[in-house]
């Protein structure tokens, strides 16, 4: 999937927002991407990101990625370093 003129030498994915987050794929894969806020929305995934325009109190919203309805199965935050969530502690089996 081709979504963006990226020059990786010139430009941080960070300006495409100030968090970093994971989806997971109806097949079992996870896709990160930066976003400022992201929003699930009548069953569709929506990133944005806000644009800095030189009056910093009018920032412009832009969505930086979206997915319908059933292309993917949930989303967190995630440690940019190993991707994991950073809201899960620990997880075990339920005893029963």
């Amino acid at each position: 999937m081709y979504i963006f003129d990226y020059d990786s030498n010139n430009e941080d994915a960070s300006v495409h927002g100030k968090r970093y987050w994971g989806v997971i794929l109806p097949d079992g894969r996870y896709m990160y991407f930066h976003a400022d806020r992201v929003i699930a929305d009548a069953g569709s995934l929506v990133a944005l990101r806000e644009v800095q325009s030189e009056n910093e109190s009018d920032g412009e919203i832009q969505t930086t990625l979206a997915l319908a309805h059933g292309q993917w199965s949930a989303y967190f935050a995630a440690n940019v370093v190993t991707g994991e969530p950073i809201c899960v502690d620990r997880t075990s089996k339920v005893k029963g």
